[in-house]
């Protein structure tokens, strides 16, 4: 444990430089990310606040959550080494191209790959995971229900959520209705009934914490990445 000093230039505090070092990355990481364009910033962070919120009104446990939401924004993180011609086609992707993008969570896994630093523990699970669904039939390896890591589980259904409820190039954003419907018709199928239940118990939360997210990011000149950045909007208590 060493004094360092934190990013945004907040005083200097005693933390673990382990974790420290892993958050530095994660930073590094999110800049790659947002110059590659693989999401909007937005969208990373408002998944990584959904998912934390979900972890934290199922376990109760404060660390986890707190884990989760500075993790599940680099759930994508894989698609970084995709070609442009693949992340950037505007029309459907060839069955050679889709079989290519579909690598991206083995990649992300093997890029925050890092034994030791839980943080960098469960980016490395959502990253890995959050295309698998709960009844087997996702990819990258057909994982089925809890042999899924929690994390992944969690990040899965933020991610969905959130991709639904925002608008896209494509399209228009869904009705929150119209996403918690589709939601729930894949409870069992792509995601855990359990943590369907939690999306509907606490949706108020998500929508404060997206608009909380929005809020945040609004700003055309967002600046570098800090600390405080991967923190959780939301308090984690009762």
């Amino acid at each position: 444990m060493n004094s360092i000093a934190t990013d945004d230039g907040a005083t200097p505090r005693t933390v673990d430089t382990g974790a420290a070092s892993a958050i530095f990355l994660l930073q590094k990481l999110a800049v790659i990310a947002k110059f590659r364009d693989v999401e909007t910033t937005a969208h990373m962070f408002r998944v990584g606040q959904i998912a934390g919120l979900l972890a934290w009104h199922h376990t109760r446990d404060s660390l986890y959550a707190r884990l989760v939401c500075r993790a599940a924004p680099f759930h994508d993180i894989g698609k970084i080494c995709i070609p442009d011609s693949i992340l950037m086609k505007p029309g459907l992707l060839s069955g050679a191209e889709w079989e290519m993008m579909k690598k991206h969570p083995v990649m992300g896994g093997k890029l925050l790959h890092c034994p030791g630093s839980p943080l960098l523990t469960v980016a490395e699970e959502i990253a890995l995971g959050h295309h698998e669904k709960f009844d087997g039939s996702g990819y990258p390896s057909g994982q089925v229900a809890d042999r899924i890591p929690l994390s992944a589980r969690i990040a899965a259904i933020a991610d969905y959520y959130d991709a639904l409820a925002s608008d896209r190039v494509y399209r228009s954003a869904w009705q929150r209705e119209r996403v918690l419907a589709s939601i729930r018709s894949l409870s069992g199928q792509a995601f855990d009934p359990q943590l369907v239940e939690v999306v509907f118990r606490r949706h108020d939360d998500i929508v404060q914490v997206c608009e909380l997210t929005n809020q945040r990011w609004a700003q055309a000149d967002q600046g570098p990445f800090k600390w405080s950045d991967f923190e959780p909007l939301i308090a984690y208590e009762d």
